[in-house]
C-alpha cells in the first residue's frame, strides 16, 4: 500500500461519506482520490441514468446491415477495412464508412508516449497480470444488467474457463506496446468486441427468456468494465510492491481511455485522469453495481475453472496443492481490492493464514525488482522479460481451454 501513498483509511472515511458498497470495493485502497469530493450532483446522476438505455448507434447500424441482404459481402468489406483501412474498400456502403470514420479517427488527446508508457507499466506486471485481470473480470459480474446477458450468451457459466481466457487474451493484446495502431492486433480485436456488443444488443431482446424492460449491453455496463480493468490491475500492482509513480498511473488510465474510445464507450463515460476514473467508479457504486444471484453463479463458475485455466487438473500432489492454493491466492487479491462483502458474494473463499507468508515473499521480491526500475536499462529489460513471460502464460492458458482466438485472424 505504501507504493500508492496510502493514508489512514479510518481518517478518510471520517471525512468522506461513502455509497453503500464503498467500504467493500477498491475505493478503499484509493484514498488519494477519496481526499476529493467524489459525490455526484443530482444533475450528474440524472445525466448518468440515460446511459442505462443507450447503445452504440454506429455499430448497431453495421450489425443490422450484416443481418440483411448482402450481409456476407459487407462482412468481407468490414474485415478489409479493419486490416487495411476503409479507404482500401471500393464502393464501401455509407453504413461502413460512417462507422470506420469514427473508429479510424485518432482523437486530439491521444498521446503516443503515454500509450507506450501505459502498455509498458502493464507489461511489467508479467504473469501477475492474469490473476489481477481475473479478479477484475469477477468484478464485472456485479452488474445485474451485464449478468443478464452473460448468463444467456456464450456459455459464460458452463465454459467459464474458456470465456475467461478469451477475455484475458484480448486484454493482453490491447495492453501490448504499439498494439492499438490501425491494423494491429489490439486495434482489430477491440473493434470486433464493439461489433460483438452490437450483435448481442440486437439479439437479446428476441429471446423468449429476456426481460422486455431490460436494455442489453448498454453504455453503463461496458463502461464499468473498462473502469474495472483500469483500476484493479493498478491496485494489485501497487499491493504487490510495484513502484507506481503518478506518471505511470496516468499513463495506464490514458491507455484505457483510448481502448474505451475504440470499443465504443460514449465520450461522456470515458475518464481522462485517475481522479475521473475514481469519480466514475463512485457513480457505478451508487447506480450500477448491485451484486445478485447471477454474480454468485458466474463468480463461483470462474473460481471453479481455475484448475483448467492454470493447468493443474492432474492427480499429482503438486496439482492437488495448486488446486487449493489458487482460489486462496486469488481471494487475497479480491479481498484486498474488492473487499469482503463483494468477494463473499462472488464466491471467493475466506483467506487461510497459511498463504500469507507466500504473499509476503511475493511482495518483497516484487518491491526489490521494482525499486531497480529507476535504472533505465534495468527497467527496459524487466519490461521485455515480464511481457514475454505474460504472453507465454496466457498462450498456454489458451491452448488448455481451447479458447476461440478468431479475433487474431487477418
Amino acid at each position: 500500500m505504501t507504493s500508492l501513498d496510502v493514508r489512514s483509511v479510518t481518517e478518510l472515511y471520517e471525512r468522506v461519506p461513502s455509497p453503500e458498497l464503498a467500504s467493500s470495493t477498491l475505493l478503499r485502497l484509493l484514498p488519494k482520490f477519496l481526499a476529493e469530493d467524489l459525490r455526484p450532483t443530482q444533475a450528474q446522476v440524472e445525466g448518468f441514468a440515460k446511459y442505462g438505455v443507450t447503445g452504440d448507434p454506429l455499430a448497431d447500424a453495421v450489425a443490422a446491415a450484416m443481418k440483411g441482404p448482402g450481409g456476407k459481402e459487407l462482412r468481407g468489406q468490414f474485415e478489409q477495412a479493419l486490416a487495411h483501412g476503409i479507404d482500401t474498400v471500393e464502393d464501401a456502403p455509407p453504413v461502413l464508412r460512417e462507422f470506420f470514420a469514427t473508429v479510424e479517427e485518432v482523437p486530439y488527446w491521444v498521446d503516443p508516449e503515454k500509450l507506450q508508457r501505459g502498455a509498458e507499466v502493464t507489461s511489467r506486471m508479467g504473469p501477475l497480470l492474469a490473476p489481477s485481470l481475473l479478479v477484475g473480470l469477477a468484478l464485472t459480474y456485479t452488474t445485474p444488467d451485464g449478468n443478464a446477458v452473460l448468463l444467456r450468451a456464450g456459455d459464460t457459466r458452463d465454459k467459464a474457463g474458456t470465456r475467461a481466457v478469451e477475455t484475458l487474451s484480448w486484454l493482453s493484446a490491447v495492453t501490448t506496446p504499439g498494439a492499438l495502431r490501425r491494423g494491429e492486433l489490439g486495434y482489430q480485436s477491440s473493434v470486433r468486441v464493439r461489433l460483438t456488443h452490437a450483435f448481442l444488443r440486437s439479439g437479446m431482446p428476441k429471446r423468449a427468456d429476456w426481460d422486455e424492460g431490460r436494455f442489453a449491453v448498454h453504455q453503463q455496463v461496458f463502461s464499468s468494465v473498462i473502469v474495472a480493468f483500469t483500476l484493479v490491475p493498478m491496485v494489485v500492482a501497487g499491493m504487490a510492491g510495484n513502484r507506481l509513480r503518478r506518471k505511470d498511473r496516468e499513463a495506464v488510465v490514458h491507455l484505457w481511455r483510448y481502448i474505451a474510445y475504440i470499443v465504443g464507450v460514449h465520450p461522456n463515460l470515458i475518464p481522462a485522469t485517475e481522479s475521473d476514473t475514481s469519480r466514475l467508479l463512485w457513480m457505478f457504486l451508487d447506480e450500477v453495481i448491485a451484486p445478485d444471484a447471477g454474480s454468485t453463479e458466474l463468480g463461483t463458475a470462474l473460481i471453479a475453472a481455475y484448475p483448467e485455466i492454470y493447468g493443474v487438473t492432474g492427480k499429482k500432489p503438486s496439482h492437488r496443492v495448486a488446486r487449493w492454493l489458487l482460489p486462496q491466492l486469488h481471494s487475497v487479491v479480491a479481498r484486498a481490492a474488492l473487499g469482503d462483502k463483494v468477494s463473499d458474494v462472488l464466491g471467493f473463499p475466506r483467506v487461510n493464514p497459511v498463504v500469507l507468508p507466500l504473499v509476503g515473499l511475493t511482495m518483497a521480491v516484487t518491491t526489490v525488482w521494482s525499486a531497480l526500475d529507476v535504472i533505465p536499462p534495468v527497467r527496459r529489460a524487466r519490461t521485455k522479460v515480464m511481457h514475454r513471460s505474460r504472453v507465454k502464460v496466457i498462450d498456454r492458458m489458451c491452448r488448455r481451454t481451447h479458447a476461440d482466438l478468431s479475433y487474431r485472424r487477418e
